[in-house]
């Protein structure tokens, strides 16, 4: 997922809007990714 993000980047700027978008999503998935590891047995 890293590695999509870093070559997506690198092809073409992002717009200051699409950065507050790919910031809150991935944020939301680290959340989600944490609340995981807590509930997960």
């Amino acid at each position: 997922m890293l590695t999509i993000g870093a070559i997506t980047l690198s092809q073409h700027r992002l717009q200051e809007k699409d950065g507050r978008w790919l910031k809150l999503i991935s944020g939301l998935v680290m959340v989600g990714l944490g609340v995981y590891l807590l509930v997960a047995p």
